[in-house]
């Protein structure tokens, strides 16, 4: 079950701004559109896992795209379930929630215990 939205999670994929390059104090940094975000995320390989720190923002607008993707059975704009943090545990804020997560991530051949954590993540993490 998809968390309801006021706007449909697809039409936040799209958002009034454009991928941007920005100065910080430490330097320079890609300011990335939800889309950006997406085709980084299906890089990662069926079975492969990857910690949110690799890619921060607009995750849980691509769950919920991907999850009303899928309820209109179409094909979801990327593998958010394949997010989870250096732990393995899942991510309690996903639109879907932990158990939809572990439901694909069980799909893929992880083995995901009671506390919605995937055993042996570290194994499966893809390294960047």
């Amino acid at each position: 079950m998809v968390m309801r939205s006021r706007t449909p999670w697809s039409t936040k994929l799209h958002p009034a701004f454009e991928a941007q390059v920005v100065r910080e104090r430490r330097g320079r940094m890609l300011v990335p559109t939800p889309l950006l975000v997406a085709a980084e995320l299906r890089r990662v390989p069926r079975g492969r896992l990857i910690t949110p720190e690799l890619l921060r923002i607009f995750l849980n607008i691509l769950a919920g795209a991907a999850e009303e993707a899928l309820a209109e059975g179409r094909r979801p704009v990327a593998p958010y379930w394949r997010v989870v943090d250096p732990t393995g545990r899942l991510s309690p804020k996903f639109p879907p929630g932990p158990a939809r997560q572990a439901a694909h991530l069980r799909a893929e051949g992880h083995s995901v215990a009671r506390d919605h954590r995937v055993r042996d993540a570290e194994a499966s993490l893809v390294r960047r």
